[in-house]
């Protein structure tokens, strides 16, 4: 599924580059001298769906310096791959592409996306694919509740949606707040996510029914466990709770790349 959105998302990203990227205005000061071009992917995991984004980035960047009217820019490419700081980023770097030299520089920032990662203004282009339906924390309504019905937010209670939604949009002024700083004038953030269309609920998508069956699995594999083994660990596994949220698109043409 990733490796879809990947490729889905590489047409507007191409476009995007094109007509709102001006390197001439990144780098007035290096028709001679070489140019970094920063690029920060967030939620990388461990790839290999990160590298293709980077590749469709770096290409559409080298396709705009090419098309320039004026003189091509030296560029070199700096990529930092972030994500959690339990990721495995040995595996990630042990998988980057072997010709990767030749197009960019790499390096592993660990660290929630919900805060600052980078230096003020040292970004040209942010990409986030994926990742953003994981919020930073349960949120804290539901944290002394009782016992639920699903191990998700299925949509179907009103008042677990409304403290979902509420966690989401302080994770989201949280990540906007943060890349508004380390972008510089002009740079680029783009951004693909799972979306719901406005009147829908998760428990009734195909992603929220097997979630609702995990969750179900689990209940009776832990009612097993205690009955055999006389484990007790219902209260929080009663608790348990995953940390994503998918956001209701109210738009239905989508988002565009943010500049």
């Amino acid at each position: 599924m990733q490796k879809n959105i990947v490729d889905t998302a590489k047409q507007a990203m191409q476009r995007a580059i094109e007509h709102e990227l001006d390197l001439k205005s990144l780098f007035p000061l290096s028709a001679t001298s070489s140019a970094t071009f920063h690029i920060a992917d967030f939620g990388c995991s461990i790839g290999p769906t990160t590298f293709m984004s980077v590749q469709n980035i770096i290409e559409a960047v080298n396709h705009n310096n090419n098309q320039a009217s004026t003189t091509k820019l030296p560029l070199e490419f700096q990529v930092s791959f972030n994500d959690q700081t339990n990721n495995d980023f040995n595996t990630l770097f042990r998988s980057l592409p072997a010709h990767r030299h030749d197009n960019y520089f790499a390096a592993g920032v660990p660290g929630s996306f919900y805060g600052r990662l980078f230096p003020t203004s040292s970004l040209h282009l942010g990409s986030i694919s994926s990742s953003l339906h994981w919020i930073s924390r349960v949120p804290g309504e539901l944290t002394a509740a009782g016992r639920r019905d699903s191990i998700q937010c299925t949509g179907l209670d009103e008042d677990v949606a409304r403290a979902y939604s509420g966690q989401f949009t302080r994770d989201m002024e949280a990540f906007f707040d943060a890349r508004a700083e380390e972008l510089v004038s002009g740079g680029l953030l783009a951004i693909s996510a799972l979306c719901l269309p406005a009147g829908a609920v998760l428990a009734q998508t195909g992603l929220g029914m097997i979630f609702d069956l995990l969750g179900a699995c689990l209940v009776d594999l832990a009612e097993l466990v205690c009955q055999t083994f006389t484990v007790f660990f219902m209260d929080e596994l009663q608790t348990f709770t995953l940390t994503y949220y998918i956001m209701i698109l109210s738009n239905p043409n989508g988002f565009n790349l943010i500049h």
